[in-house]
Formats: structure tokens, C-alpha cells, sequence
């Protein structure tokens, strides 16, 4: 597939578009057959000729063979219960969404994350290789960083112009999305830790750089090992590379530090706000932040990074969880984004919450109020 075709150059109706993004994402069935139920006319033969116009115009790397193929059984299935003719181009289309060359046991594949473009006009596609079946945890995407897209979708100038530096990046699609935001940051430096998991993280933003035409936002990616932070040996332990010097000073010199769903167990919690810890501190920047959202899966593991985070003698907290789904409808304000809806699937995303870290005596950073849905809603507390 041509890589400079990962775009989409007319609109959906919503129906369509949230079907599209749902179905790139690989979004779980019951969520993708509710939102192929809404498209107009569907099932009969004028809805699956809506649906093969608009798969027609949307062009992506291949998702899950999987994936592909469960979904196309359903809506099979779908259409037959409902008395009406299955048309074949469709299902030849949609079986076209996977690769079997390229695809083995549901693990190496293509996510793909539609973004409105600038101009208003049309959309573009951003793909990130994961694998599915991989166990490390920063080989797919998560809820609570499918939740900053959601919010840098929103709210294209939250980090506009500014440094962000990103822990546990992972696939790189929150990274990526911010990077590709309508007020770009200057800077995004996205780190992890693993091998494998820092190879495919930059051939994502390699990949994204050559299907996503020219970005003004300085991307790149370096391993960073949080247990080397509290040891004041970082510095050292960044893979050299031509970026190097400009890894280093990003991370030292940073106006927005993020972190999504890496408070998994209690010793990712700890050296996570270790790390924050120093680098605020370390920051000469009087209005640095860190942000972190995360989704409870382990109640006692929440609590401990909750303990953990008002026990600090160095970091005051807010409470900006409502601020953040507000975008998605979610926000205990009663307020929404304009499309009343939320863009992405957000796993268990009524468990995240999120938090705004300061050091101690400092506000909350003021970009975060500016940027609020209703400027009248109470969202931030500063109690965890």
C-alpha cells in the first residue's frame, strides 16, 4: 500500500466517522456492532452501501487477521439475521483490511487512529504497529492513554509550543497524537525501557513520519530506566544516537512531563513518582508539571501510588480527572466535548483517573484552566 495515501481527503457523516475510528482501533465487538447498528439504513442494501463507499476511502496498514475476520463473521451475521442479502464486494473489502502475509497468531499488526485535519476539511490517519498477543505491556495501546488522544483531539492547543516529555511510552500513539495536535508542541521525547519495545516505538515514529507528511514538533524516542533516575545515572544509560544531546536536554528541560497507565503494580508506582520527584525538582522551569492518568485495575495497587503521592515532601496534587473527561462526556460537571460523544474506544474508561503534580507551593499550571470546556465548571481539586 502506497504510504502516502494514509489519509482521508472528504468527511464522514459521525455515524460513519465513529464507525471508521472504532474499527481502525480494533475497538472490542460489542463497541464496533453498536456503532455499525447506527449507520443509517444498516442493514439493508443502501446501509452496507454506505459502509463500502466510506472503507473504500479509508486506507491503513493492516490490522489484526484476527480481528478482520471475527468482525467480518459478525456482520455476516447480522445482515442474514435480518432477512437481507450480504453484499459479497463488502465482505471482499473488509477481508482486504488484513494482511495473512504479514499477520501471524493475532500479533504483529497495524492500529490506525483517525485525527481531523487542521484546515477542518478531511482527516488523517495515524498508524502505530502493535502486537496483540505480545506480553509486554508496551507493545499495544491502553485506555488512559487512548484518553490524552481523546483530549489532545479536543484540544489541539494544549501543548502548544512547549517541551512534553513522555515515560512508559509504549506504541507511541499518545506521543504521536500530541505531536499531531492543530498547536503542536515544540518537542515531544518519548522514552521506555525494553529492547523490543523501544524498537517498534521508533518505527512507529519513523513510520509516522513518512505517511503523515511534514510535522513542525521535533519527535524522537531514548530509553530511559527509571531506576537509573533515582541514581542520578540516566544520563548514561540513553541509547547514543545523532539526538542524543537533544534527549537529554528535553528531559531536563521539559514544560509537561506525561505518564499513562504506569502505575500497573506498586514498584512501577514507586520509581514512576521517584522519577517524577527528580525531574521536577531538577527542572528549571517554574511552571513544569507532570500529568498522569491512569486506570484502577488493582484497588490496593491505586491506593499505594495514591499513599505514595501525598506522602511526597517535595510535589503538591490536583485532582483534574473530571477536567479530563470532561472532552469525552464524562466529567461528573455535566459537561461533554461538542460531539456529545467520546472520539475513541477508552478501555474501563470510567476507572481512570487523573492527576496534575507540582512541586511543592507551585499552582496549578494555568494552560490546564485555559483550556477547559465550560469555564464555569468546577473540574480541579486538590485532593487526591
Amino acid at each position: 500500500m502506497d504510504t502516502k495515501t494514509l489519509r482521508l481527503q472528504n468527511d464522514f457523516i459521525p455515524e460513519m466517522k465513529r464507525f471508521a475510528t472504532l474499527f481502525l482501533q480494533m475497538a472490542p465487538a460489542p463497541v464496533i456492532m453498536e456503532a455499525i447498528g447506527n449507520i443509517p439504513d444498516w442493514p439493508a442494501s443502501e446501509g452496507q452501501e454506505r459502509l463500502y463507499s466510506a472503507l473504500c476511502r479509508l486506507y491503513t496498514y493492516p490490522l489484526s487477521l484476527k480481528y478482520v475476520q471475527y468482525f467480518n463473521k459478525l456482520v455476516t451475521r447480522q445482515i442474514e439475521d435480518s432477512g437481507h442479502y450480504w453484499q459479497e464486494d463488502l465482505a471482499e473489502l473488509i477481508l482486504g483490511f488484513s494482511c495473512e502475509g504479514c499477520v501471524q497468531l493475532d500479533g504483529d499488526c497495524f492500529a490506525g487512529f483517525l485525527l481531523p485535519k487542521s484546515s477542518g476539511q478531511g482527516s488523517d490517519v495515524i498508524c502505530c504497529g502493535v502486537q496483540r498477543a505480545h506480553n509486554l505491556v508496551g507493545m499495544r495501546t491502553w485506555g488512559a492513554g487512548m484518553l490524552w488522544c481523546e483530549i489532545f483531539f479536543n484540544c489541539g492547543e494544549l501543548f502548544k509550543d512547549m517541551c512534553v516529555l513522555e515515560l512508559g511510552s509504549g506504541v507511541g500513539m499518545t506521543g504521536l497524537v500530541a505531536a499531531r495536535s492543530h498547536g503542536p508542541p515544540a518537542s515531544v521525547i518519548m522514552t521506555d525501557f525494553t529492547h523490543d519495545v523501544l524498537q517498534n516505538l521508533q518505527r512507529n515514529i519513523d513510520l509516522d513520519a513518512e505517511t503523515g507528511g511534514e510535522r513542525s514538533t521535533f519527535v524522537h524516542s531514548c530509553k530511559l530506566d527509571w531506576n537509573d533516575v533515582c541514581k542520578g545515572t540516566w544520563r548514561e544509560s540513553i541509547t547514543a544516537n545523532a539526538q542524543h544531546q537533544r534527549c537529554v536536554d528535553a528531559i531536563t528541560d521539559f514544560d509537561v512531563l506525561l505518564a499513562a497507565d504506569c502505575t500497573y503494580s506498586e514498584d512501577i508506582a514507586t520509581a514512576l513518582l521517584a522519577t517524577i520527584e527528580v525531574f521536577l525538582t531538577q527542572n528549571p522551569r517554574e511552571n513544569a508539571c507532570a500529568l498522569v492518568a491512569s486506570c484502577i485495575r488493582s484497588m490496593e495497587t491505586w491506593m499505594h501510588f495514591v499513599h505514595s503521592v501525598r506522602a511526597s515532601a517535595v510535589l503538591d496534587h490536583y485532582h483534574i480527572s473530571d477536567w479530563g473527561h470532561s472532552f469525552g462526556g464524562l466529567g461528573s460537571a455535566g459537561v461533554g466535548n461538542p460531539s456529545g460523544r467520546a472520539q475513541f474506544f477508552c478501555e474501563d474508561r470510567e476507572r481512570i483517573r487523573m492527576y496534575c503534580l507540582v512541586l511543592k507551593g507551585r499552582p496549578l499550571p494555568s494552560f490546564l484552566t485555559a483550556n477547559a470546556v465550560d469555564s464555569s465548571a468546577t473540574y480541579f481539586e486538590t485532593e487526591v
